[in-house]
């Protein structure tokens, strides 16, 4: 097995702390991209919901609700949007990838709910 001086050590340790230390000086200050997204899919349910109550049915599209927040998430991608059988509704955001599946920033958010 391959010995490693104190000082390769040191350098690997030193700039773990540096990429560390810039993430946190990059992120302070922004809401990360995943608290950012749920809380447009909770102001999206919202007026879906208010939508509901208002005309009697959920709407045909998001695009009818464009006025009432926001329609796309954190990367700029729609939100997905259907009308389930029973009734029930599901939006997401298909994550920083913009594609099915994932995990981390890529991962969806997937929610329903009854209006």
């Amino acid at each position: 097995m391959a010995e490693t001086s104190p000082k390769k050590a040191i350098v690997v340790i030193l700039a773990l702390i540096a990429f560390m230390g810039a993430g946190v000086f990059y992120l302070k200050g922004k809401t990360p991209p995943g608290v950012e997204t749920d809380a447009r899919l909770a102001e999206l349910q919202a007026a879906i919901s208010e939508h509901v109550a208002k005309y009697g049915e959920p709407p045909e599209t998001l695009a009818v609700l464009a006025g009432e927040g926001s329609i796309v998430d954190v990367w700029n991608n729609p939100f997905t949007y259907r009308v389930l059988d029973d009734g029930r509704i599901e939006i997401g955001s298909l994550g920083g990838d913009g594609v099915p599946g994932g995990h981390m920033f890529k991962a969806d958010k997937i929610i329903t709910f009854r209006p």
